[in-house]
């Protein structure tokens, strides 16, 4: 079997596991300037952007941080720094770290790999890829340029039939009705696919990004925030990673969160289950994703934007 195909079909897959949020609309070419001014606050503005995020902020006990958060949170606020602490798919760090005119840190690594494959028929080699539906998700814009440049040559060969979505639940409701197709899906998402006759598979069978270095989502700070709330937010950072912790031993979800993601109990705990929490800080989170950055420059450098993050990307706390 030629695995070179699949290998890089599934590198490229790999970047659009991403969230639920919807963007409202279109990024502005020109990186904002981000104001210096953020005085000390007993608020945090929080922008998660996933099931796992929501998840562990909604169990974390509120009494010592005043968090805020929008059910309607996306990756503009973040554009446009109007966030304290965001949790986001790791691979857009360099995207926000460009962005944001290299004001923000990435503070720890929180979750890893947890990505599937997902078809409607067994892939055995490059010719069951042939005339497939290829379902793409792309919440911020970055990726139908680096996928077009990469499967250009490929796809003379392939003809596959690509379509992006900025919203994950839309491929979900696409499979419904669709056949022939290939996709990426992650938890909570993979969870509504039960009881359905697809082929799955882990993509760390497929791709070595995939086995435990694959930082599939990551705090970030905002600069203007930590330069004057630093000692509340390493609690905050202590108090997601004992959430993290706990809810590997103890898979709860609110009725709040079970609502929003249109989940019954038992599919909670599955997708709960199903998760690669951890927390990785300091200097194994810096070398962990500084490979992660390395496997991004391999595929496209673009996805690394005009600026490379340096050593001032890393937070440390002391």
């Amino acid at each position: 079997m030629n695995k070179k195909i699949i290998l890089t079909l599934a590198l490229l897959l790999v970047f659009t596991s991403c969230s639920k949020e919807k963007r409202q609309e279109a990024i502005d070419p020109n990186p904002i300037e981000v104001s210096e001014e953020n005085p000390k606050s007993d608020k945090i503005d929080i922008n998660p952007t996933s099931f796992t995020s929501r998840l562990i902020l909604d169990n974390m006990d509120n009494k010592n941080f005043n968090i805020r958060t929008s059910k309607d949170s996306n990756y503009i606020d973040i554009e446009k720094g109007n966030f304290d602490i965001a949790i986001v798919p790791g691979y857009l760090g360099p995207y926000f770290y460009n962005y944001t005119n290299q004001n923000i840190k990435i503070a720890a690594i929180s979750s890893i790999d947890n990505i599937k494959l997902v078809s409607d028929s067994v892939i055995n080699d490059q010719n069951d890829l042939k005339k497939k539906n290829l379902y793409i998700a792309d919440p911020v814009g970055n990726l139908s340029n680096v996928v077009d440049k990469k499967l250009g040559p490929l796809n003379l060969f392939l003809k596959l039939n690509i379509e992006y979505y900025k919203d994950m639940n839309d491929i979900v409701k696409k499979l419904d009705e669709s056949h022939n197709f290939l996709t990426i899906m992650k938890d909570p998402y993979y969870q509504k696919l039960e009881g359905n006759d697809y082929y799955t598979s882990d993509l760390s069978n497929w791709i070595p990004i995939a086995q435990g270095e694959f930082a599939s989502e990551i705090i970030i700070v905002n600069k203007d925030y930590l330069k004057y709330n630093k000692e509340v937010f390493n609690q905050f950072l202590q108090s997601y990673k004992e959430v993290s912790n706990k809810l590997k031993e103890d898979p709860v979800a609110s009725d709040e969160i079970l609502n929003m993601y249109n989940l019954t109990d038992r599919e909670a705990k599955e997708a709960i289950n199903d998760q690669s929490l951890t927390f990785i800080e300091g200097d194994t989170m810096k070398g962990t994703y500084q490979v992660f950055l390395d496997r991004l420059k391999n595929l496209d450098t673009s996805l690394l934007g005009d600026i490379i993050p340096d050593d001032d990307f890393y937070y440390m706390s002391e």
